[in-house]
């Protein structure tokens, strides 16, 4: 399958039902909004630091709900 990324799919997820809960982990939840904001956020800051099209780009975290929704924090 073509055309198409991992990223189209949870923004179309994110525009029809935004306000669902996405990622639950202990007391913390995220809804399609949210989580779309705080990647569009990242992505931003990605861009802006020098990142382009296809680049890889690793996170190295605990198994949290930030692993699903990252956000950039400036050194």
């Amino acid at each position: 399958m073509t055309g198409w990324n991992i990223a189209d799919v949870l923004e179309a997820v994110a525009a029809e039902v935004p306000e669902s809960v996405a990622v639950i982990c202990g007391g913390r939840r995220f809804t399609w909004a949210a989580f779309d904001a705080r990647a569009e956020r990242l992505a931003a800051y990605l861009v802006d630091s020098g990142a382009q099209r296809q680049d890889t780009v690793v996170q190295y975290l605990r198994n949290c709900p930030d692993v699903f929704a990252a956000e950039a924090v400036p050194a």
